[in-house]
């Protein structure tokens, strides 16, 4: 089995994908700079991942989706509101929109099951926003971020 990390081009044996690599994995997360593992610890395969890459695989995805969804939409849209729990709603609900293509279109098992995947995504958004929202401070939920796709939550 072949398993690439499609944006970067990156593969378990450290070669280059070949134009079109695809993902050969059973979950995998989608974001906005390619396709990331879920889970990176629950099989043994990714045990034998460098420690960079490994912190490349949780922190980007977390850094990059908190900064866009706590730091630019939250606020912007809790401006818009003029409700700061509406903007954490409307965030959560875009933050869940964005994981559509992981968990419904790419993830495997009855339909309403995959669907239902996204409510733990929705109500994760909904504390880390309010935790947001509350400490001012984005750093802890960038590394509860990405200590959740560590294990695959």
């Amino acid at each position: 089995m072949r398993v690439c990390i499609v944006g970067f081009g990156v593969c378990e044996a450290g070669k280059i994908a070949p134009k079109g690599g695809r993902i050969e994995i059973s979950r995998s997360v989608p974001t906005l700079r390619g396709v990331v593992h879920s889970g990176v610890l629950r099989h043994p395969r990714y045990l034998g991942y460098k420690p960079f890459t490994l912190l490349f695989v949780m922190l980007w995805p977390a850094l990059g989706e908190e900064f866009l969804y706590r730091g630019i939409f939250q606020k912007a849209l809790g401006g818009f509101f003029d409700n700061a729990v509406t903007g954490i709603v409307a965030t959560s609900s875009l933050f869940a929109l964005s994981h559509i293509p992981a968990y419904v279109i790419a993830g495997s098992g009855p339909v309403v099951l995959r669907w239902s995947g996204l409510l733990s995504v929705m109500l994760t958004s909904f504390f880390w926003g309010y935790g947001y929202h509350r400490t001012g401070a984005l750093w802890p939920w960038i590394f509860i971020h990405a200590a959740c796709d560590l294990v695959g939550f």
